[in-house]
């Protein structure tokens, strides 16, 4: 069991392929596309002392992957159960196929183990959390 410790949550975000949506026509007739973070901003907090939430708000016209979604808490990568993910809807993507992808938001839980808590000794220490991700806009 993981003992209690307050932590300090950094999120670096690594969003790639993040082409947005139309907010506006570009000279030419080409959509203004939204930069990565304003399309997929994502907020963390600490559950227990024993998961990590990220909370992705995704922009209209926008979607994200779940396959592209790759997660490390203090160095050491994270999987999520299948059981874990939420639904999703069913997309054929002209790049990747069949996908599944989330639209206005998307709520995930990383659990926290031993193994990527090992390096906290006190409350000072930090729980350093990445995640990359991939999005795409509905004006591709």
């Amino acid at each position: 069991m993981l003992r209690r410790v307050a932590y300090t949550l950094f999120i670096s975000m690594a969003l790639t392929g993040a082409n947005a949506g139309p907010a506006s026509a570009k000279a030419g007739g080409e959509p203004e596309l939204l930069e990565a973070e304003k399309a997929f901003p994502v907020t963390a907090r600490l559950v227990g002392n024993n998961a990590v939430e990220l909370r992705y708000t995704i922009a209209d016209n926008y979607y994200m992957y779940r396959d592209r979604f790759h997660f490390l808490i203090n160095g050491q990568p994270v999987s999520l159960a299948k059981k874990t993910w939420p639904a999703g809807k069913w997309k054929q993507d002209a790049t990747f196929g069949k996908v599944v992808t989330y639209r206005k938001s998307v709520r995930l839980l990383l659990p926290l183990t031993i193994v990527n808590v090992a390096a906290i000794d006190s409350p000072r220490e930090s729980l350093t959390v990445v995640a990359s991700s991939q999005g795409c806009a509905d004006a591709g």
